[in-house]
């Protein structure tokens, strides 16, 4: 339910009136201050922490790195000005910018692993070709890919070289 404090989400969970609603989430504290707990009127089926999926083996570790903001043209990027000024979210400044936060944090293994989230589909397709381009293997996928490209894109992310 990450995303049920979104206008859309809203509306439609308007529409339907069932008896209960139950949802799941991995992020229940959200930064705009939307009250998922409220929201199903605090019905708590489970609940477990990141740090205590980890220690019972639910989860492989991992490490997040959230990049900060990249200034471009006098403008910081970020949801606001990143969705309104498209061609910054894929300029190559950011995509460098990118790839010199990942190689400052560094990786375990050989390669450098990871995801990147993006705000759209147009996104991440062409920031997996600027990426490729630069020598690095990646696949834009979105929630609309078959099977078969998600499998690639796993076998591409969990290989060893």
């Amino acid at each position: 339910m990450h995303r049920a404090g979104s206008d859309s989400y809203q509306r439609i969970m308007s529409y339907f009136q069932p008896k209960f609603w139950l949802g799941m989430t991995a992020s229940p504290e959200r930064t705009d201050g939307f009250d998922i707990f409220n929201l199903f009127d605090h019905n708590i089926a489970y609940e477990i922490r990141l740090q205590q999926a980890l220690k019972e083996d639910m989860l492989c570790p991992f490490h997040y790195f959230g990049i900060t903001d990249i200034e471009i043209n006098g403008e910081i990027m970020n949801d606001k000005t990143g969705l309104r000024n498209f061609s910054y979210l894929i300029s190559d400044k950011r995509v460098e910018y990118i790839l010199q936060q990942a190689n400052y944090y560094g990786y375990s293994g050989e390669r450098v692993k990871g995801l990147v989230f993006c705000s759209s589909k147009k996104e991440a397709q062409e920031l997996s070709k600027k990426f490729n381009a630069r020598g690095y293997y990646t696949a834009a996928l979105a929630g609309d890919a078959s099977e078969k490209h998600r499998e690639a894109c796993i076998d591409l992310l969990t290989k060893e070289v």
